[in-house]
């Protein structure tokens, strides 16, 4: 991933920083790569590599040079996602979407990509810097991200990992949030297109940022364009309240919250400002009930915009608009009542203001209304002193034809003294009970060891140490025609484990711990053999 944008680098695994610096010292400023390209300085830093300010040799064209790590160039499994990053990217054209100018290989065979250099901030830093968004810049900035995914989708093509930090703001032709869509290396080939067969990661990699995921990235179901719409549905939230909807300590509980079945939690702003439907829809849990398209998703965000009340006196430009319903009247008993109604639009498409509900006239001569108050308190009041006298008469019948119970007399143990001629017996001290033993600590080769013992067969093994509170372990296990997922969780805190723990437990999940280490098998939320399997391993 481009992580040449982010504004403050992190790495958190040593050996990875020695390598990334290594790799920066390896190219100073000044080196030439590959006949083509002159080192200006580091850019930005990452876990796949160094990002480079560079300049062409020949005419001065600036350019941002991605240099991969050695280490991850001699995986043919990286080595093969980013030669599949530079042909995505290298078939993408749009004008909203990060340009890649050219690829190819250092001297010392370290892959590399340039792309068009950048200037500008992260829309996360835009949202940092300025605060929420008026809704006007919003749709402004979504409508340039779904042209950039309009063309990708078209081509097949998944972005999988919408979010502020991978739209990139620069000023082009006097618009200062001109959009650039930044990151397509985990990008996805839809089945069926063209680039499809270029897959790398499993189906069962969870691949992405948690907090603008859809559930089908999460629980290995097919995505599709919708699954872009859904996050750029949550960055749109975010950029009108400036705070994430999905946001947690833990990363399984965000996962938790995008899995439940309940909507976004989206707040009373988002939801009454002139975007709030688009965005109900765009991030709904459904899949078939999101925009299917980019395009239609584009439309209709352009056609906000039209909208008459953008222009109604007293709207404020940044504002959420208070959504009010029309009334229409009734008639009958209830005439002058208010009910709301979906509002009324003419021929002409504008809407029509509904008529204001007459004032009730009071008729002369009508009947005063307190004599008859008083009397309905009265009649009310010698009722519940009946119902009172009935109760009490009751209870006093049932609790005298109850049996009186008597106390029974209390049995006294006497200890036995033993005569002068009776020698006391050996004092027998209860047998101390033993302690438990200690269980064995867990760890990735015993949790192997014991899937393989109960008979089933590991098919794929993956490890992810990125995050800061754990080393995340997968295994897919079949037997027979049965297939699970374990999930081996080795956290660095006790804290953290232990509030993984009782997060899984209150979703019923099969999830067993010891000490840091936190083991989950999923195949069928409450299902038997993943229950099983759990019992074996743990054993």
């Amino acid at each position: 991933m481009i992580k040449v944008y982010s504004r403050t680098p992190v790495i958190t695994n040593m050996d990875l920083e020695q390598q990334v610096l290594g790799l920066a010292d390896a190219f100073p400023p000044g080196a030439i790569i590959a006949g083509r390209y002159r080192l200006d300085g580091v850019l930005g830093i990452g876990g796949y590599g160094v990002v480079h300010a560079a300049a062409e040799v020949h005419d001065g064209r600036r350019v941002a040079l991605k240099l991969l790590l050695p280490r991850l160039a001699a995986s043919e499994k990286t080595a093969a996602r980013f030669r599949r990053e530079a042909r995505i990217a290298g078939a993408l054209e749009h004008p909203n979407t990060v340009r890649l100018c050219d690829h190819g290989q250092t001297e010392q065979g370290v892959p590399f990509t340039a792309w068009e250099l950048l200037a500008g901030r992260s829309l996360r830093q835009a949202l940092d810097d300025d605060g929420p968004f008026p809704a006007r810049r919003v749709i402004h900035v979504a409508v340039q991200v779904l042209g950039s995914l309009a063309e990708a989708h078209d081509r097949g093509i998944l972005h999988r990992d919408i979010k502020p930090e991978n739209i990139f703001l620069v000023e082009r032709e006097g618009d200062a949030d001109f959009v650039k869509v930044l990151d397509f290396g985990i990008a996805r080939p839809l089945p069926g297109s063209e680039l499809d067969g270029t897959r790398i990661t499993g189906a069962s990699t969870l691949i992405g940022t948690p907090s603008y995921m859809a559930r089908e990235l999460i629980t290995e179901t097919e995505p599709g364009p919708f699954t872009d719409i859904y996050a750029l549905g949550l960055v749109m939230a975010e950029l009108l309240t400036g705070t994430r909807v999905f946001d947690a300590d833990l990363v399984m509980e965000v996962l938790r919250d995008q899995l439940a079945d309940e909507p976004p939690p989206l707040t009373d702003a988002v939801l009454r400002s002139p975007l709030g439907s688009i965005i109900v829809r765009a991030t709904s849990k459904d899949a078939a009930a999101r925009y299917q398209t980019a395009g239609e998703m584009r439309e209709h965000c352009e056609g906000v915009l039209s909208d008459p009340a953008w222009t109604a006196p007293g709207y404020t430009e940044g504002a959420p608009r208070r959504a009010m319903p029309p009334v229409r009247l009734v008639s009958g008993p209830n005439i002058g009542a208010a009910v709301p109604v979906s509002p009324p639009v003419a021929a002409s498409g504008e809407r029509v203001v509904p008529e204001r509900a007459p004032a009730t006239v009071k008729r002369a001569g009508s009947p005063r209304p307190h004599g008859r108050l008083f009397a309905s308190v009265i009649a009310l009041a010698l009722l519940l002193v009946v119902l009172a006298v009935v109760a009490t008469w009751m209870v006093s019948r049932w609790l005298a034809t109850r049996p009186f119970e008597r106390a029974e007399p209390a049995t006294v143990a006497v200890a036995h003294v033993p005569g002068d001629t009776e020698e006391p017996g050996p004092v027998v001290r209860p047998p101390a009970s033993a302690p438990e033993p200690e269980p064995p600590p867990l760890d990735v080769a015993t949790v192997r060891h014991r899937i393989v013992q109960a008979g089933w067969t590991v098919e794929r093994e993956a490890e992810d140490p990125s995050h800061p509170d754990m080393v995340f372990h997968n295994f897919i296990v079949r037997q027979g025609a049965e297939t699970a997922t374990v999930n081996v969780y080795l956290y660095h805190e006790l804290d953290k484990a232990v509030a993984g723990e009782r997060m899984m437990h209150s979703m019923s999940r099969p999830v067993a711990r010891r000490g840091l280490v936190l083991v989950y098998v999923f195949r069928q939320a409450n299902d038997q053999t993943a229950w099983t399997l759990l019992r074996l391993i743990m054993s």
